[in-house]
């Protein structure tokens, strides 16, 4: 499956648009249903939400935020702790902080159980 496939199908499973809390600082909401692809073959039986997709919709939000395509440059910091299943809505918010040169986001993913990943993104912008 192609990356840009993939995307297109998690901005799809966006619950709302995106909401610009402060100037360098937004978030969404995603409800991913049973039948996303993203669920397929992780797990049989079982399906998790994988955690590139949750880095995915992540970068969406920067990329909206930005108005610009970003690359992933680097991660840091990344902790999953709380398994996200189909039909579970998460909380993607994303802040920028660092040099405009090196931007840099920290992200929390949430959702109603609490803190499901949060991992700090360097991006480089494609303009």
């Amino acid at each position: 499956m192609a990356m840009n496939t993939l995307k297109a199908e998690i901005v799809k499973c966006a619950d709302t648009q995106m909401e610009v809390i402060e100037h360098q600082r937004a978030s969404r909401r995603y409800c991913f249903p049973p039948s996303f692809i993203g669920f397929s073959g992780h797990f049989p039986g079982y399906p998790v939400l994988p955690a590139f997709v949750e880095v995915m919709a992540a970068m969406a939000v920067v990329e909206e935020l930005k108005g610009c395509p970003c690359e992933l440059s680097s991660m840091e910091r990344a902790k999953f702790r709380i398994e996200v299943r189909p039909d579970q809505t998460i909380t993607v918010e994303c802040r920028e902080y660092g040099p405009e040169d090196e931007p840099a986001f920290e992200v929390n993913i949430t959702t109603a159980q609490g803190v499901a990943a949060s991992f700090i993104m360097k991006i480089i912008g494609r303009k």
